[in-house]
């Protein structure tokens, strides 16, 4: 049931507006896999970049990717901030000008989703496609999260705070 719902699902991309929830797939995902196996896919996080899970050793490659990337955002940054020339090897340098942070964000993750497509095409309905699935879930959410309205909310609330209390302007940058 679970290979069905995702496999449905399979050929989705990053601009759709509706998608399987996170928690929804791993509810699934309870019903059908072992408790093992959920752990792995649970384990994996966006954000996490040092997997020790023998299982997830097949993201070996999406780990470098991701590796690899940020060295090269690293490095442009750098290269930009000492008024230097950078080539990146990873992506266009002129996508980078002239775009929001936001449109750079959304890029990087364009950037994230076809690698990680690349890999899916390997498998199909074992335990890495949905490790790769649920992965790709993240990155939908992290998107959804690019909302205009409550950025500029958060904004001017970060704003009233400085400007009435600077030691609340700390609390907040914690959260």
């Amino acid at each position: 049931m679970l290979a069905c719902l995702v496999l449905c699902q399979s050929y989705f991309s990053l601009k759709q507006d509706s998608f399987l929830s996170k928690q929804y797939f791993l509810e699934e995902a309870e019903k059908w896999l072992s408790k093992k196996d959920i752990d792995v896919i649970v384990e994996l996080k966006l954000d996490n970049y040092k997997i020790q899970n023998e299982k997830l050793s097949f993201l070996k490659k999406w780990l470098d990717f991701e590796n690899s990337l940020r060295t090269e955002i690293s490095k442009y940054r750098k290269a930009r901030s000492e008024d230097s020339q950078f080539k990146s090897e990873m992506f266009s340098l002129s996508i980078l000008k002239e775009k929001t942070p936001l449109q750079i964000e959304v890029m990087f993750l364009q950037l994230r989703w076809n690698f990680i497509e690349k890999m899916k095409f390997e498998h199909y309905s074992d335990l890495q496609f949905l490790v790769l699935y649920y992965l790709q879930l993240q990155i939908l959410d992290r998107l959804n999260l690019f909302d205009k309205e409550q950025g500029k909310e958060k904004f001017e609330e970060l704003i009233t705070i400085s400007k009435n209390d600077p030691k609340k302007e700390q609390n907040v940058k914690e959260k």
